[in-house]
């Protein structure tokens, strides 16, 4: 299981912001990075995270994530920045799981494409499914309440679709993250942001960077603890039997 830390928009298009929140992903527990890419005609400047970043920034920015033996991975939905990215892996956003045609065109990349599905029922996600070969679903709710993240359904999805099913966060309830391990997620990707005071896109649920390294470290012991679920007879570590009692009882 991979550990994914999405900036998304959350660098705000500033190129010194965003390189702050890479750094500091870089010296923790994570497994990837992701950015998001919106359709060309988003990038207005009226908001701050309708502020775009270069094409050159992500090239140099991939450098000293790839550098880390960290991935980096772009949740986009612009087909014509496609190949010019140079990705480790895919994500495409909710409205987009039954674009066929733009995943499609992500699988000629050769790249694992990883599909969220935060905005379709279980028919739509099988439909998919049944169409595309070697794609990975990510179970998540654009519903910020604790009843709303119904866990449940990653069992469900992965069974329905016999297909690998992660965990997306859309909550502020970070305990939720422990909770999606009982479930056996194939991945888990939350959003991050810094903790500067200014605005973000994704402040309503994502993890501050100063909690990020030690709750990638508490998934990775918990993730231990959840097991194989395999039962198996094994020797007593705890008290080992003394076998001078037994012979004398």
């Amino acid at each position: 299981m991979k550990i994914i830390a999405e900036i998304g928009l959350n660098h705000c298009g500033d190129e010194s912001r965003c390189t702050k929140l890479v750094d500091a992903l870089l010296q923790s527990d994570v497994d990837g990075i992701t950015f998001q890419i919106r359709e060309a005609d988003f990038y207005d400047g009226s908001h701050p995270r309708k502020n775009e970043l270069s094409d050159r920034f992500y090239s140099e920015i991939s450098s000293s994530i790839r550098s880390k033996r960290k991935e980096i991975g772009f949740a986009i939905t612009r087909p014509e920045k496609v190949d010019v990215l140079t990705a480790d892996f895919w994500k495409t956003l909710s409205w987009d799981l039954e674009n066929i045609q733009f995943i499609n065109l992500l699988k000629k990349t050769g790249k694992p494409i990883f599909a969220s599905t935060g905005m379709s029922s279980l028919d739509e996600i099988v439909k998919v499914a049944n169409n595309i070969d070697d794609l990975e679903f990510i179970h998540t709710q654009l519903d910020d309440t604790i009843a709303g993240v119904n866990l449940r359904a990653i069992n469900t999805i992965a069974d329905a679709t016999q297909r690998p099913c992660g965990f997306g966060l859309h909550c502020n309830q970070f305990e939720v993250l422990y909770a999606s391990l009982s479930f056996m997620p194939s991945n888990i990707f939350f959003y991050v942001k810094d903790e500067t005071g200014m605005e973000n896109p994704d402040d309503d649920w994502a993890i501050p960077l100063s909690q990020v390294d030690g709750i990638s470290k508490n998934i990775r012991k918990l993730t231990a603890a959840v097991g194989d679920g395999v039962k198996a007879k094994k020797e007593n570590i705890l008290h080992p039997r003394d076998d001078n009692i037994t012979q004398n009882k």
